[in-house]
């Protein structure tokens, strides 16, 4: 049905679970949790935004790594002090895929923490590039910023109809 690169790796695995409820090689969790919703689509969706963010955020703090985000926002120790910051940081947002992933009621709880977690990412970096600091001016720092604002509105917005 896929004309090879006609979609992204992405999009052919989740038409792959979709269909399945299992990836390229054998039983998948997401696909047992996505016909436990009965294919709800908020849910699918939300799982996915969530992925989507959450990879975002975290290659928007592989790329602070360059700038020396530590100096930025004057966080102790170093480059030492900004990975042990992000220990718990990583943690917390696998914790969240995993209650997306579960379709409780945490899931949407997790997905307006992230939500927020994005836009506060973008806000705080747009209020030092007024400033005029040099950090995060590359185009892929900027695209990986505006991604993260896109994204995080798009999260908030299906993190909130669960919880009407």
């Amino acid at each position: 049905m896929f004309k090879e690169g006609a979609f992204s790796f992405g999009l052919v695995l989740f038409y792959r679970v979709r269909q399945t409820g299992n990836f390229f090689f054998g039983p998948c969790h997401m696909g047992a949790a996505l016909r436990k919703t009965g294919g709800d689509a908020i849910s699918e969706l939300l799982l996915w935004i969530y992925l989507v963010n959450s990879t975002l955020l975290v290659n928007h703090e592989i790329d602070a790594v360059f700038w020396k985000e530590w100096d930025l926002f004057n966080i102790r120790g170093g480059i030492t002090g900004f990975i042990l910051l992000h220990i718990p940081l990583v943690f917390i947002i696998l914790f969240g895929l995993v209650m997306v992933l579960r379709d409780g009621f945490w899931g949407p709880v997790m997905s307006l923490v992230m939500g927020a977690v994005g836009v506060f990412t973008f806000a705080i970096h747009a209020h030092y590039l007024r400033k005029g600091r040099p950090e995060f001016k590359t185009p892929l720092s900027l695209g990986i910023l505006v991604s993260i604002l896109v994204a995080s509105l798009i999260q908030l917005a299906l993190a909130t109809l669960p919880l009407i």
